[in-house]
C-alpha cells in the first residue's frame, strides 16, 4: 500500500510476451496507483492566438466526470523503504485541517491557523507535521511543498 492510499502495481503492456516488470522501451518498471474519480468543474476559456499567430477560439467546457484510472506512480524507484522502514509516519492525519489549516488559502488565513495547531499540539509537533507533508509532496506537487515549507519555516521563526 504506497502513501496515496491505492497499492503499487506493476504495469504489463497487453500482448507482450516480457515479464510484466521489463517493459520493452525503457527496460525498467512503471509503479502505478488508483487515482479517484473526481468531478470536472465547468469552466469557459477566451480567446487567445498561439504561435506563429494561429487564433483559438472562446469555448465553454461542460461539468464533466472523470473516471478512476491507473496513473504513475511518482515516487523514486529503489529498497529504500525494505531497509529502513516506512519513514515519516504521520500519527495523526487531518490533525492540521481540523483547526482549519488549508494549504490553498492565503498566507494570513494559513498562519492563523497554525497559531491555533501551535496552542494546540505545540511548535514542534506542528512543525515537523509540515515538514513531512512537505517531503511526501515534493515530487508530485511542487507548489505546494513548498509552501508546507515555508510555513514550517514560518513557525520555525516565530515559536522556536
Amino acid at each position: 500500500m504506497n502513501q496515496c492510499g491505492g497499492s503499487s502495481v506493476i504495469n504489463s503492456s497487453a500482448g507482450n510476451s516480457a515479464p510484466a516488470n521489463v517493459l520493452p522501451q525503457s527496460g525498467g518498471r512503471i509503479r502505478r496507483i488508483t487515482r479517484k474519480g473526481y468531478t470536472r468543474k465547468a469552466h469557459s476559456r477566451t480567446a487567445y492566438s498561439r504561435k506563429r499567430h494561429i487564433p483559438v477560439r472562446r469555448a465553454s467546457v461542460k461539468r464533466s466526470r472523470v473516471p478512476e484510472g491507473r496513473i504513475p506512480d511518482q515516487g523514486a524507484p529503489g529498497k529504500w523503504q525494505d531497509k529502513h522502514g516506512p519513514g515519516i509516519e504521520i500519527t495523526h492525519p487531518g490533525s492540521l485541517t481540523s483547526v482549519g489549516y488549508s494549504v490553498v488559502s492565503k498566507p494570513t488565513r494559513r498562519h492563523s491557523a497554525l497559531r491555533k495547531a501551535v496552542n494546540k499540539y505545540g511548535p514542534l509537533s506542528t512543525f515537523r507535521k509540515l515538514r513531512a507533508v512537505s517531503t511526501f509532496t515534493k515530487r508530485t506537487s511542487k507548489g505546494r511543498s513548498k509552501k508546507f515549507k515555508a510555513d514550517s519555516n514560518w513557525i520555525k521563526k516565530k515559536y522556536m
